[in-house]
């Protein structure tokens, strides 16, 4: 969940990224998580 609160915070100054990319990447940070 750590890796999820890093992107979140990473993006707050990222107003360009829609919605649905943040959820990409949250997606992928929890997936590379769970392969470690």
């Amino acid at each position: 969940m750590q890796a999820i609160g890093e992107a979140g915070s990473l993006f707050r100054g990222e107003n360009h990224l829609d919605a649905s990319t943040l959820f990409q990447l949250a997606i992928t940070q929890f997936a590379a998580l769970l392969e470690r």
